[in-house]
């Protein structure tokens, strides 16, 4: 089952280098232009992350607090020309799982991916651990 990540951004072009990575992880890219277009993309579609464009859509502190909420289980990475970002302080220290400068760097992102990989190996390890232990195994 292809998997989903999604992409907030007002100018999803400035990713296309991105793909190929992405589809070589059997990753599909969905882009929204608003975090309320996002919300409805993440209600529709199971997604395993979503890339922040910081330098094109407004987000803030509030907004992501919000929508980590909403959706927990979500990996928030942002993606910006600039090195810092001190209006989004309590989102770098609490809801982004990692920020990579723009423009992305295939071997970095490469990186990130296999960091996903391994999240995800040990949720489903937990998931089964759990399920056996509930089972008498």
């Amino acid at each position: 089952m292809k998997k989903h990540f999604f992409l907030l951004s007002r100018h999803p072009e400035r990713f296309k280098d991105a793909l190929p990575l992405l589809k070589a992880e059997d990753l599909e890219l969905k882009s929204a232009a608003t975090i309320s277009e996002l919300v409805d993309l993440c209600r529709e579609t199971t997604c395993t992350g979503v890339i922040l464009d910081l330098d094109t859509t407004a987000v803030d502190n509030r907004r992501l607090r919000q929508f980590s909420l909403q959706f927990p289980d979500l990996l928030l990475f942002a993606v910006s020309r600039r090195r810092f970002h001190p209006d989004l302080k309590e989102a770098m220290q609490r809801f982004i799982y990692a920020c990579l400068r723009y423009p992305i760097d295939p071997e970095e992102l490469s990186i990130v991916l296999g960091g996903i990989r391994d999240i995800e190996s040990r949720a489903a390890g937990r998931t089964e651990t759990s399920a056996n232990s509930q089972n008498g195994q």
